[in-house]
């Protein structure tokens, strides 16, 4: 695996504390637009109330989403929450971006690693 050209080890531990502290993984469906069939979709994501973080990390990756979280202040009802904002990587980018970062993970290693596998036999399946 190569690490993105931009990217310094410090930087990669430090998206991966990020990741550990506000992020998530798992396998979702998704419904594909052609045929209506459920397929699984590895997805990746951080949250955080501060943008330019997650948009340091898009620019150091070069790849993923930074958007609103749908989840912000109009469905709390509270006007003193923070609006929250979540990096996005799915499919094949969500195993990139996990297999850079999972060797810096400490609290969401072993929930990376039993996705991943899980994902593969997914993928293995397809074929």
């Amino acid at each position: 695996m190569v690490l993105q050209a931009n990217m310094k080890r410090s930087e990669i531990a430090y998206i991966a504390g990020l990741f550990d502290g506000e992020g998530d993984v798992g396998i979702y469906p998704y419904k594909a637009t052609k045929n209506g069939k459920l397929y699984p979709k590895l997805t990746a994501r951080i949250h955080n109330t501060h943008k330019q973080a997650l948009d340091w990390v898009y620019e150091k990756f070069g790849f993923g989403l930074v958007c609103m979280d749908r989840k912000g202040i109009k469905q709390s009802g509270n006007p003193a929450r923070k609006q929250s904002y979540v990096y996005i990587v799915a499919h094949k980018k969500a195993r990139e971006f996990l297999k850079i970062v999972m060797k810096y993970l400490i609290i969401k290693k072993n929930k990376v690693a039993k996705v991943l596998k899980e994902d593969n036999l997914y993928m293995n399946r397809e074929r």
